[in-house]
């Protein structure tokens, strides 16, 4: 999901002027924290995505030279 994405759905709505969040209340700050959380999640995914693609292809390679 893209920030503007979660911003809808967890009905957070940025600062123009400002250009940040208001945490001025506890519910804001957790809210936020749980976007940050969900980046992180997709981040750590993506890259071991990555990780088992290059695996994958290095197995392929070894089997296709191995005949």
């Amino acid at each position: 999901m893209r920030e503007i994405e979660l911003n809808t759905v967890l009905n957070i709505i940025p600062d123009p002027d400002k250009n940040v969040y208001d945490i001025s209340t506890r519910k804001s700050v957790e809210e936020i924290k749980r976007i940050v959380r969900i980046f992180k999640l997709a981040e750590a995914q993506k890259a071991e995505k990555i990780l088992t693609a290059t695996e994958d292809a290095i197995c392929m390679n070894l089997v296709l030279s191995i005949n």
